[in-house]
């Protein structure tokens, strides 16, 4: 297993890694800042490759088994019931494919279509109370449950209760029901319109969506998320390290520090 990946990585990634290039061969090198939809089978190796191989992961994996060591409370239980390599590979995974759903949009951008969201849920529910005057015209009378929903319910509801005959009505009982369960459609606008203003003001989006770096911006970020929740502190050095390593370049702790003020300044504004 020494002869590809080196002997200091962890022996669930290193075992990891052989089976996957057994019989193809180490990984042909890429660049995953190219990752734009769901990263396919090659990236995943490949980003493999670089947490078993890239010498900058040397440090990286050092220093987190040793803080793993040292974790106390909740910290300490996640440590002894995780394999901390296994969880930081499942976690980088998942950052990418986080990426590869989330709009690229940039924050004003982001700003102004949940604007447009809320001026639209507001309008809407206002033209609708408006009809109320008058019954005739009242749209707010209709069933927001189709009788085919309503059968599923039934359905999922006899197996459930292992019900061998069906009460009558239930039908019908189960669709005045589910109906009352839902608010007002005026009130769900009202709901609406108030979440997409509070989105607005949010700083929701990316910094810079159309930059070859936005990918690796947002890496940082998520993955100094994941320290700070699961070794209790902002580890500026190792998201540094592993970013380099994954991306295959000069990840700074300056700018590490940098990303993750601005993020954190940005929420607060």
């Amino acid at each position: 297993m020494a002869r590809i990946a080196k002997t200091w990585a962890p022996q669930t990634l290193v075992t990891r890694y052989g089976e996957a290039v057994s019989s193809s061969g180490p990984p042909s090198p890429m660049d995953l800042r190219e990752v734009y939809c769901c990263i396919n089978d090659e990236q995943r190796v490949w980003l493999l490759h670089n947490l078993v191989n890239d010498e900058r992961m040397r440090k990286a994996w050092e220093s987190l088994e040793k803080r793993r060591g040292c974790a106390e409370g909740d910290d300490r239980k996640w440590a002894e019931s995780n394999d901390y390599a296994e969880d930081l590979w499942l976690e980088c995974l998942g950052i990418f494919e986080t990426w590869s759903r989330t709009p690229k949009r940039s924050r004003a951008e982001s700003a102004a279509l949940f604007t447009r969201i809320a001026d639209l849920a507001g309008q809407l529910g206002a033209e609708l109370m408006s009809l109320e005057t008058d019954p005739a015209d009242s749209l707010l009378g209709l069933d927001l449950i189709e009788p085919k929903q309503v059968e599923d319910l039934v359905r999922a509801l006899d197996i459930i209760y292992q019900a061998e005959k069906p009460m009558d009505g239930r039908h019908q009982l189960v669709g005045v029901l589910a109906n009352d369960l839902l608010q007002p459609f005026t009130v769900m606008l009202i709901r609406l319109m108030c979440e997409a203003r509070e989105k607005a003001k949010s700083n929701a989006g990316l910094t810079q969506p159309n930059s070859p770096d936005a990918i690796v911006h947002f890496f940082v970020r998520r993955l100094n998320a994941y320290f700070v929740e699961h070794y209790g502190a902002r580890l500026h050095r190792q998201v540094s390290l592993v970013s380099s390593a994954i991306f295959n370049r000069d990840v700074t702790e300056e700018s590490v520090r940098a990303l993750v003020r601005y993020s954190s300044r940005s929420k607060a504004a």
